[in-house]
Parts: structure tokens; C-alpha cells; sequence
């Protein structure tokens, strides 16, 4: 499969180019800012002015979190060992 993850002002919408096929969408209650597909491990990032979400490629939230401070960025790492500093 061939995932690409769009989004509007709150709407996370999946589709499968491969197939051309529409698979979801789902509407937040924030006013999505950002958003990072992480292919490597099927997980979709969204963050807002002060909050972030992380979703399965069913749109289940499995995280969120809210700060007073606003996000600035959004950013993943595909390594799967995490090393302590030597």
C-alpha cells in the first residue's frame, strides 16, 4: 500500500494511492497546525497551537498531550534503538 495522510483545518483524511481509494477521515477538535505521517511505524502526529496527537492508521488516539506553550515544530525519527549518550 501506497498511504499519504492530508489534512484540513480539523480533518485528518487517509487515502491509498496505490488504489486510489478514499480509506478515512475524521474530524478533530483542534485546529490541526501540523502533521507528520511516520510510516515506519503506522503512526499519524498532529499538532495544534498547544496540543499534539498521535493516532493508529485507524484514527485512534494513543497520545495526546497539551501544554501552555505553543508547538513550533513537529519532527520523528525512523530508528528503531533508541542509544544512550556514551
Amino acid at each position: 500500500h501506497f498511504l499519504v495522510c492530508a489534512a484540513s483545518n480539523n480533518k485528518l483524511i487517509l487515502f491509498d494511492i496505490s488504489t486510489g481509494y478514499f480509506i478515512r477521515e475524521t474530524e478533530l477538535d483542534i485546529t490541526i497546525k501540523q502533521v507528520l505521517f511516520d510510516e515506519v511505524h503506522n503512526l499519524i502526529f498532529a499538532i495544534s497551537r498547544k496540543k499534539i496527537m498521535a493516532f493508529r492508521l485507524d484514527f485512534q488516539i494513543i497520545a495526546s498531550y497539551e501544554q501552555e506553550n505553543e508547538f513550533t515544530c513537529i519532527s520523528s525519527c525512523s530508528s528503531e534503538l533508541w542509544c544512550e549518550f556514551p
